[in-house]
């Protein structure tokens, strides 16, 4: 008796409802309180590796590594890959402001989110480690280096023109091992395509002309670089692609980025002639 009294001396006293609470849950008004669900399980992540039924591209990757982030780059990236007949690789919701978790998937790397939705300083930790170890093997897993990788990113930016904000409507490339006779060719591949943005290539444009003004260029994959997966042992050859939102919100303008995606990597890379 002594040892089931301790026991129940020991749990939390219970309270029972009163008034109009007592009322409402002899009504079934009320339930028990249940666990809040997690921001995070609502996004589960996920990566994918698809090859074409007819692999005729070998050695090359079409890659969205924020889907879920970049909105609508799975997309396009898959698209692109069916174009060109080749293996795409996507990582969904690595990165989601909701869920408060920010993994860069290309780099071992990931920031804070805070509760307003702001992104801090990105830094390296084991979990974005092992993201990028997974991302790695799911791109290549044979863990030999691609000869071209191909990345799809997505950005929403403004200027200021006549006084007021207004899209940056370009699309910016970042490459490895290109050089500026090459990249010509890829900006004339790109223009021989309709309704696309125009497209601006790091060897090629410190900064550049947008409605009558001059931008910088922003987007140099700068870390995925330099610890990320743009570089050896992980790829010989990369193309970061910086797609605009006004291209990636509008159904046609998925479509003639997915085109033009492949034109340029089919004039980086042209596609080994069928035997009969």
């Amino acid at each position: 008796m002594r040892a089931l009294f301790a026991r129940r001396a020991s749990a939390a006293p219970s309270r029972r409802p009163r008034g109009l609470a007592a009322l409402a849950l002899g009504l079934g008004l009320l339930a028990p309180a249940a666990r809040a669900p997690r921001a995070e399980d609502a996004w589960p992540t996920a990566m994918e590796r698809v090859e074409p039924a007819a692999a005729s591209r070998a050695g090359l990757v079409v890659a969205a590594p924020h889907a879920g982030y970049d909105l609508h780059t799975e997309e396009i990236a898959r698209a692109a890959a069916e174009h060109l007949g080749c293996t795409v690789a996507v990582a969904r919701n690595f990165r989601k402001k909701a869920a408060r978790r920010y993994v860069n998937v290309n780099r071992p790397s990931e920031a804070e989110v805070d509760a307003g939705g702001e992104v801090g300083r990105e830094r390296e930790t084991e979990r974005a480690r092992e993201v990028f170890e997974r991302w790695c093997a799911t791109v290549a897993p044979d863990g030999e280096a691609v000869p071209l990788y191909v990345e799809v990113h997505g950005f929403a930016r403004s200027v200021r023109r006549g006084g007021e904000s207004v899209p940056l409507e370009v699309v910016e490339l970042a490459t490895v091992d290109v050089d500026r006779a090459t990249a010509r060719r890829l900006v004339e591949a790109w223009s021989a395509e309709e309704g696309l943005p125009p497209l601006r290539v790091d060897v090629l444009d410190g900064d550049y002309e947008f409605r009558g003004a001059r931008e910088r260029f922003h987007h140099h994959a700068t870390q995925a670089r330099t610890r990320g997966i743009l570089r050896e042992p992980h790829v010989e050859r990369a193309l970061h692609f910086e797609l605009p939102a006004p291209l990636r919100r509008d159904p046609a303008g998925r479509r003639a980025a997915a085109r033009g995606i492949a034109a340029v990597v089919e004039a980086l890379a042209p596609a080994p002639a069928r035997r009969d």
